[in-house]
Order: structure tokens, then C-alpha cells, then sequence
């Protein structure tokens, strides 16, 4: 009888089912399915490395609180398992956050003299580096869509046999629309084990922000990581411990869907159906945890690239190990593709560039401003000694409130120091000269600057210059306006970012106005040079100089005249001066008594500070206008460019310049034409790498005078441009503005405007916190503003109670004029990243505009 019961209750159900569809859908079977991919992989045997945590599998989710469920989303590529928290990813993977061949950021130093409670953020967080992160965050557009990075250059997804890869056509043309690529690993093997083969069945992929990671081998721990970034997407693969067997790594890659173009010292190049290379497999190195890097030798068969690891390096290496190349997009061989042309009444100016070099590589520095140049931030980029740009996205430098403007940068012959003019106190100390560290990778070691002179009254137009290990930096300074107008100051800063005398050292306190200030060293001491307004009877300006020690002492407390011109009715401004190895080269413009149009001059110096040429150098001579000289040492001899308006009338402002012997002789004296190009070319500034120069400017010629971009140029030690044209260095810096953060005492909280989705629709404010171990809690971030069709939000600003976090902005939604009305609008954040106020609260809505929250 029971078994009748329990016979009918069963052929009831499978009746219900039958007639319900609920067995044999769709859904149920992909449902299965994809639990049945949810199992977790088997744990590699990894051992905690002394130095680098990248995974520890004998710490099981129930031991350390961690839950390995994964986010059920129909749909997806059952092989893709995405985490929204780092906590859920399996323990066989690394730490998002925790790659140890990423040089880490420091933490942002802040001048304790300043008086403050500095905001303490964890110590390798930087906004640069949370933004980016976050901003390539792998997700999906659709329920139904496998999680995809639409960068600015590519768009990157992954599936089971690795990463689909699309380079972006800069030239919005269909040549080469068939650029789809797909790399996958074919096979991994040491000596004569094989720890990885690809199969059918394909790889299981951990997401996790702007992470993928996969476990090809448990028994060695090998794991293949993809990592989106802005230039691209690395590849990297990671073993955890030295392999029991001998004999060389070894990784076999396949790239398919394009053609094999060749390779360059760039690295491989493959190439669309017309022939033009559209991605790049950058050159091979080999990290490990220590820092130690070694150059990887690769070969390409076609589609096929072989990747071989010396025995040796195997040996030496401090496990844990990676192997890191970048694919990137180009459209060219070694031509990466620049973010979009700025233009329209959205585009962000970009100015006053300037640029150093270590000996090897360069870094560009530049103001940018959202529309208008408003509120402008400190931004940059590296350019590699062949004039690659190695941060077609730019690097954000400084993004503290008010405006931070008119940078210089000096090496000290590794890494460098990025000054500049600071109005982050702009209400109580009026300008200040702050300072931040750039390592010769990119890394800025001090996100929120620190502070190099913030006494009361103006401190403006900075320079720098390095001896080979430390800097000075000099600037106008103001502070004694009402008895010697503006004076010359300066204040040496060490290698480590520490500042020697917060007070100032007093270069030149003439009472007359000192201004234009530029300083270079001979490796050990330092000239600086300026122009000195009314010190003569009847004359206008004067260019003066004072030594300056290593240990801060000026030799010429009164300075000394430079430019021994018997015409003092003239104006002698905007100086510079370089050191060739044996003497100074100062150089200025000057109109001669017959003429409206500025002439440039130049005198050397020695290093004893004795004027050599009694009757300054005439170095151009033209009826129309020059100006802004920038000057750099070639060897012995020197290279000035400087702004031109021979050609106004047809292509506006150009950039010329000539070569000056050691001997002071010019070697062109009509000029050598720099750049040429439609649009104004302006403010140059130049920088030598001891083989060849690189030259920077503001061009307008893709937005008009009002939006201008930075463009650049390699120069020959003979003067001979590699680009007549020039080349793009950043004409769209980032889609992501304007960082803010604060701290509750444990964590931090970043937020930023991100225009990811602008136009058509508005920006909107977009958060991530960070743990004080510098981690990133919020891998793929969270918005903090709702996008309200067209509105759009600027220049957050962020502070806590001690426990949750309260967001201000600029609001325009009830403003159809965004020139007419702007409110100020908030939301609190708790500290576990929940936005408690998604529509905003009004904090200021009165008649009129209310801006530059803080």
C-alpha cells in the first residue's frame, strides 16, 4: 500500500512537471549546469612566500570567513565566475591589490608644519591608481552579456580559452574593421614537465574587478592573470615556489584573427587585412617578489609566440615569480593609440607643459582643466627615450581642491620631482608651492603633494633642477611685497621628499620685483637666473643670477648681472639656463631699442659665476615675434626651441629652434623648423636625455585656441625633428575627474566624477573604498549620484564623522543653463559602501550658483 501511495504521489509530479515545462527548460538546464561549474577547483600546494602573500589554499573558506558562492547571472559565459567583493574570490588566486610586480604606491606624505590632521590614507592607495582600476572593472552590459572592459583604446572580454581582445580605429574609417583578436595559452612545461595543456573544455576564470584569473596547474600553483588597464591588458603568469624538475620555463601562446607583422624593439606586431599593425605584444620581463627583473626572450611563428625563461633566472629568482608581457592597441607599428581628440565645449584644456628626462626616458607634466580650465589638476606622462608615450592615458599627479597650475620637473637622474604652483588654502595662505615624487614606473609616492613652501602671501612659478641626487626649487615669492616687491626664494628638497627649510632660503631680496625664476646645476651646485625689473635707471629689465650651494648657501647675495646689454630700455624676460658639462648657457628674449619684437639673446656662465660673453649672443634675429625660449645640453652643446609667428598668417604659432655650440657659436640662423602644423604650437618646453632631446608644447590645432591639447616631438642632437608633425602625448587625459578622499581612521573613501557614459548622458559621482592595508574593498567601485538624463555633477568633495562618509558636489539639475544655476547637492556613504541617500539631499539650492564644495 505504500509503495502504491508513494508510486502514485511520483507519476502525479511528473505529470505536474511535464505540463508545468519546469523539466527540460532552458533555465533548469543551465542552471545545472552552471552549478556544476561552481564546484571550486582543487587547491594548489602554495607555501607563503617570506615577502609576497599571493594565496594561501590551506586557509579554507570555513577558516577564514570567506565564502566561495558565486553570483549566479544568467546567461554569462559559464566559464566566467565574477565576485563582487575580494573575499569571494577562491584562495588559490591573488589578492586583488596584492601583485607583487606592481611596484606599490606609497603613502602621501603630508607636511606635518603645515598644522593639519592630514587625512591618512592607507599606505599604497593613489587616486590615480583606484580610479584606473576601478574604470576597468570587467562588466557586463546585459544580463545576458559576459563581462567586458569597453576602455577608451580597446574592448576586452574573456571566455574559456582566454581574452578577446578589439583595438579601437582611431580613425573611425572602416580600413581594418576586422580587428578582433583572441590570445590564449597554448601550453606551459619546465624542462620536460608539462604543467599546463590547453584542452576543449576550456579554462574556469575568476573576475574580480578589473582582474581575471585562472589556475592552470594546482600541483605548481600556476596561475594565468589578466589585469585591464588603460594601455592595455597584461597578461601575466605567476608560479608561487622553484619546480622540483630542472631546465627552462616555457609558455606557448597563440594570438588569432590577425596576421603576424613582425617585431621591433617594442615588442610583436600584428597586423589587420591592409597590412596596418593594430596590436602589440609588448616585450617580455620576468618579476619577481623582491623587484628583481630580467628581460624575457620571445619568438613568434605566425600566430604562435614562444615565451623561454632561462634556467638561470629560474635559479635567482625569489619566488614567488611572473612573467608579464602587455597586448595593447596600435595603429602602426609602434604607434599606440592615443585617447580620444578633445574637442567641443567638453574638452579639457591642456597647458603649460614641462618635461624632464632620468638619462633614458622622459616624463611630460601639464596643467588640464574640466571646460573652461577650471579647477586645474597636475597630470602627466612618460615618454620612453625611442619617443614612445608609455602613458597614452596620462598619470594623475595632483588633483587636491582649487587649482594646482603651472608645474615644472626636474630628475635627479632615476626618478624625478614635479613642483607647481598649489591653491588648495588659496582663502588663508593665498598660493603655495607643493611638490610630489614620480618613480622613473610611473608611481607617484606622494598622491596628495607635499607642501614646499606655505607662508602667508603669494609663493608662484616654480622651477627645479637636480644635482644627479638632490633638488632645489625656486619660485616668486611675495611674502615681502611691501618693502622689496617680489623676491626670489628657494628651499632644497631631498631625494626622499623631504623639504630642508620650510621657511625659505632667501636668493634674492633686491627691493626691486625679481620674477621668472629658472635654476640649473652642474652636478653639484646650482645657478639660478631671473629677470630683475627697475634695478638701473631707465631700464625695464634685467637679467640677473645667483650660485646657489648643495647645502643651501647663495654665494651672490645681491646676485649678478648675466645679461651685459648696453640697451637697458628693453625688456629681458623669461630666462632659462642649462649646463652642458663645462659651462652655463643663459638664454632670454629681448626686443632691440629699434624694434616691438623680441629677439633672443644668450651669455654663458661658468661655473664661478663669470660672464663669458661681455656682449650678449644673438641667437635669432626676426621681424616677427619670438618668445618663450626653452633650453637642454646636448653632450656640450645645447638645443633652444621657442614659439614663432613667421607663419601666423598660415598655419598660427610654430615651434623653431637652433643648435648653440659649447663655444657659443649658432649653428642655424634661420632657424630649424620644430613644428609646423595647422593650429598654434606654444609654451615649448624641452629636456635631454644625453643622446637626443625630446620637445613638448600645447597645440590647438585639433579643438581651437580655447581647448588645446599636448603634442611632442623627438630632436636630434643636430636639431632635425623626427615627426615634422609632431606626435600626440595626451589630447584627452581621462574620462575621470577631479579625486577627493577622506578617511574614518581605518579605511578610506575615494570619489571622483566619472563621464564613462558622457555624452549622451551626464557624469555622475563614483566611489571606492580602500582598507588601510591599501586594498580596494570596491573593485568595481559604485556609483554615489543618479544619472538624471543629461545632468551632470562636478568636483566632489568628501569628509567623515569617524564612522560614515558624507559626499558633496556641484549639481545642475535644476539648471537648464549650467552657467545660470548650480546647487550643491550630498549623499552619505556608510562605511560598509552603501549609499544612504541615492537622489541626493539638497544642502544649497538658493537662487544663483553655489560651487567648489568642501
Amino acid at each position: 500500500m505504500k509503495a502504491n501511495k508513494r508510486s502514485c504521489w511520483l507519476l502525479a509530479f511528473i505529470l505536474l512537471s511535464v505540463l508545468s515545462g519546469s523539466l527540460g527548460t532552458c533555465n533548469y538546464c543551465q542552471s545545472r549546469r552552471r552549478l556544476s561549474k561552481s564546484v571550486p577547483e582543487p587547491a594548489p600546494v602554495f607555501h607563503r612566500a617570506s615577502t609576497v602573500s599571493i594565496g594561501d589554499p590551506t586557509r579554507l573558506p570555513e577558516k577564514r570567513g570567506e565564502s566561495l558562492t558565486l553570483e549566479p547571472r544568467l546567461g554569462l559565459d559559464e566559464n566566467i565566475h565574477r565576485h563582487k567583493r575580494p573575499e569571494q574570490a577562491p584562495p588559490w588566486t591573488i589578492a586583488f591589490g596584492k601583485e607583487f610586480w606592481r611596484r606599490p604606491t606609497t603613502q602621501a606624505r603630508v607636511n606635518e608644519a603645515l598644522g593639519k590632521s592630514p587625512v591618512q590614507v592607507s599606505s599604497a592607495v593613489g587616486f590615480g591608481e583606484v580610479i584606473e582600476r576601478v574604470s576597468h572593472a570587467f562588466a557586463s552590459d546585459g544580463p545576458a552579456d559576459p563581462p567586458v572592459v569597453h576602455a577608451k583604446t580597446y574592448t576586452a572580454s574573456m571566455n574559456g580559452s582566454g581574452l578577446r581582445f578589439s583595438p579601437n580605429n582611431p580613425l573611425e574609417t572602416a580600413i581594418g574593421a576586422e580587428t578582433e583578436t583572441v590570445f590564449r595559452t597554448i601550453s606551459v612545461q619546465q624542462g620536460r614537465r608539462a604543467l599546463y595543456t590547453a584542452n576543449a573544455s576550456g579554462l574556469n576564470w575568476s573576475a574580480l574587478g578589473n582582474t581575471a584569473q585562472a589556475l592552470l596547474d594546482p600541483a605548481s600553483g600556476l596561475v594565468e592573470h589578466y589585469e585591464a588597464r588603460s594601455e592595455g591588458v597584461a597578461v601575466t603568469w605567476v608560479f608561487n615556489k622553484p619546480l622540483a624538475t630542472t631546465g627552462p620555463f616555457v609558455v606557448e601562446a597563440e594570438l588569432s584573427g590577425l596576421k603576424y607583422a613582425g617585431q621591433t624593439e617594442g615588442g610583436l606586431h600584428f597586423a589587420d587585412e591592409t597590412g596596418t599593425a593594430r596590436v602589440r605584444v609588448g616585450k617580455v620581463t620576468a618579476v619577481d617578489s623582491a623587484q628583481n627583473k630580467w628581460n624575457v626572450a620571445v619568438r613568434a611563428d605566425q600566430g604562435r609566440l614562444r615565451i623561454d625563461v632561462p634556467a638561470e633566472i629560474l635559479a635567482a629568482a625569489a619566488y614567488p615569480l611572473a612573467i608579464d608581457p602587455l597586448i595593447s592597441p596600435e595603429f602602426g607599428i609602434d604607434n599606440p593609440i592615443i585617447t580620444p581628440v578633445s574637442s567641443g565645449v567638453n574638452a579639457a584644456p591642456q597647458v603649460a607643459p614641462a618635461i624632464a628626462s632620468n638619462g633614458r626616458d622622459y616624463l611630460v607634466v601639464w596643467q588640464v582643466g574640466i571646460s573652461g580650465n577650471y579647477n586645474p589638476d597636475i597630470v602627466g606622462a612618460r615618454v620612453s627615450g625611442a619617443g614612445v608615450v608609455l602613458d597614452p592615458n596620462g598619470i594623475y599627479i595632483n588633483a587636491a581642491g582649487n587649482d594646482q597650475l603651472v608645474p615644472a620637473v626636474a630628475s635627479n637622474g632615476k626618478d624625478y620631482l614635479v613642483v607647481w604652483e598649489d591653491h588648495r588654502d588659496f582663502s588663508t595662505q593665498r598660493s603655495d608651492i607643493y611638490g610630489a615624487r614620480v618613480t622613473s614606473d610611473g608611481v607617484v609616492l606622494e598622491t596628495g603633494g607635499f607642501a614646499i613652501s606655505f607662508q602667508v602671501a603669494d609663493q608662484k612659478n616654480p622651477a627645479v633642477a637636480s644635482n644627479g641626487k638632490d633638488y632645489l626649487v625656486v619660485w616668486e615669492d611675495s611674502r615681502n611685497s611691501s618693502t622689496t616687491s617680489v623676491d626670489i626664494y628657494g628651499a632644497l628638497v631631498t631625494s626622499g621628499g623631504v623639504v630642508s627649510d620650510f621657511g625659505g632660503l632667501a636668493v634674492s631680496t633686491w627691493p626691486t620685483a625679481q620674477q621668472s625664476p629658472s635654476v640649473a646645476s652642474d652636478g653639484a651646485d646650482y645657478l639660478v637666473v631671473w629677470s630683475d625689473n627697475g634695478r638701473f635707471p631707465f631700464s625695464t629689465s634685467q637679467i640677473f643670477g645667483a650660485r646657489v650651494t648643495r647645502a643651501g648657501a647663495v654665494f651672490e647675495t645681491t646676485g649678478f648681472l648675466v645679461s651685459l646689454e648696453p640697451d637697458r630700455y628693453g625688456i629681458e624676460s623669461t630666462p632659462v639656463v642649462a649646463f652642458n658639462g663645462n659651462n652655463y648657457l643663459v638664454v632670454w628674449h629681448h626686443p632691440a631699442f629699434s624694434s616691438t619684437y623680441p629677439n633672443i639673446y644668450g651669455a654663458r656662465v661658468t661655473t664661478e659665476g663669470t660672464v663669458l660673453d661681455n656682449s650678449p649672443l644673438l641667437i635669432s634675429n626676426s621681424a616677427n615675434n619670438q618668445g618663450v625660449p626653452a633650453l637642454a645640453a646636448i653632450g656640450s652643446n645645447y638645443l633652444l626651441v621657442w614659439k614663432d609667428a613667421h607663419n601666423t598668417n598660415t598655419t598660427g604659432f610654430d615651434i623653431y629652434g637652433t643648435v648653440i655650440n659649447g663655444d657659443g657659436t649658432v649653428t642655424d640662423t634661420n632657424r630649424i623648423p620644430i613644428c609646423r602644423a595647422a593650429g598654434n604650437q606654444d609654451f615649448p618646453a624641452i629636456a635631454s636625455n644625453g643622446t637626443n632631446c625630446f620637445v613638448v608644447w600645447q597645440d590647438t590645432r585639433n579643438a581651437g585656441t580655447n581647448h588645446p591639447d599636448i603634442y611632442g616631438v623627438q630632436v636630434s642632437s643636430a636639431g632635425v625633428p623626427a615627426d615634422p608633425n609632431g606626435q600626440a602625448i595626451s589630447t584627452s587625459v581621462s574620462l575621470e575627474d577631479t579625486p577627493a578622499v577622506a578617511s574614518n581612521g581605518t579605511n578610506s573613501l575615494v570619489v571622483w566624477v566619472d563621464s564613462r557614459n558622457y555624452p549622451p548622458t551626464g557624469q555622475i559621482i563614483f566611489g571606492a573604498r580602500v582598507t588601510s592595508d591599501g586594498l580596494i574593498a570596491d573593485p568595481n567601485g559604485f556609483a554615489i549620484t543618479t544619472n538624471h538624463g543629461v545632468v551632470t555633477v562636478l568636483n566632489p568633495a568628501v569628509a567623515c564623522n569617524g564612522s560614515d562618509y558624507l559626499v558633496a558636489w556641484e549639481d545642475y539639475r535644476n539648471g537648464l543653463d549650467p552657467n545660470l544655476q548650480v546647487d550643491i547637492f550630498g549623499a552619505r556613504v556608510s562605511s560598509g559602501g552603501v549609499v544612504l541617500d541615492t537622489n541626493g539631499i539638497p544642502i544649497s539650492v538658493a537662487f544663483g550658483s553655489q560651487i567648489a564644495p568642501a
